[in-house]
């Protein structure tokens, strides 16, 4: 548990990756950064935090621990929250960007789910792993969408590239881990197997998305390019 007096703050490296590589990769196809993006940015990163405090709360509640971790717990969650709240609604009523309330809603949605197989103990489930990924992912279209204004063809490939790319690893993942596993269920070579069909339907409908993507001129010519060291992997 996160000591009352430090400020908690997500501690997984690959949830930042997922949060912060898809809000580069639109960068990079807005072709610019502006004021806009910045309060994108703040938006995204004062949620994504209040994440932390929130899931400690959860957990301090059904633990019965002190009240003054809750306290604690339920104060950095109302700071972040209030900074993300502060930089959205300029985005939306000083620049006009409504359609972030449908993005900011699949997200949380997304977040919800997560939270609650966490409270279960089915957050390292494949559907726990999707949910969070999913979520992070729309940093993509939000931050496109927030520069350009265009909720179009190109936010919603946005999202789904660097879907299909961080969700990859959830596949990869369990398979390696099934392969080493001399031991439980995971040795059960009838399960390895199906972690071994899994991964590669996985990867087969990546591939396919993005070069369907690329037909219907989504995403530029290249783009399935930077699947290939994956696939290839």
């Amino acid at each position: 548990m996160k000591l009352p007096g430090g400020a908690p703050i997500p501690r997984e490296h690959g949830a930042w990756a997922m949060l912060l590589v898809p809000y580069v990769v639109a960068l990079g196809a807005a072709r610019r950064l502006d004021v806009l993006g910045l309060l994108f940015l703040i938006t995204a990163l004062a949620f994504f935090v209040a994440r932390q405090p929130l899931f400690l709360l959860v957990r301090s509640v059904r633990r019965r621990e002190d009240a003054q971790t809750r306290r604690a717990m339920l104060g950095w969650f109302a700071l972040y929250a209030a900074a993300g709240m502060a930089s959205g609604i300029t985005l939306l009523v000083v620049y006009g960007r409504w359609g972030l309330v449908v993005i900011g809603a699949v997200a949380l949605l997304g977040f919800l789910v997560h939270l609650v197989l966490v409270t279960n103990r089915q957050d390292r489930s494949v559907p726990g792993e999707l949910a969070i990924i999913g979520a992070l992912s729309l940093s993509a279209p939000g931050a496109y969408y927030s520069i350009t204004g265009d909720a179009g063809l190109t936010a919603v490939a946005l999202w789904a590239l660097n879907f299909l790319y961080s969700g990859s690893s959830v596949f990869y993942v369990k398979l390696r881990v099934g392969q080493m596993m001399r031991t439980g269920p995971l040795a059960d070579p009838n399960v390895r197997r199906k972690l071994s069909r899994d991964t590669v339907l996985y990867h087969a409908a990546l591939f396919i998305t993005a070069m369907g993507l690329m037909w219907v001129r989504a995403v530029p010519l290249l783009a399935p390019v930077a699947f290939v060291p994956l696939l290839t992997k």
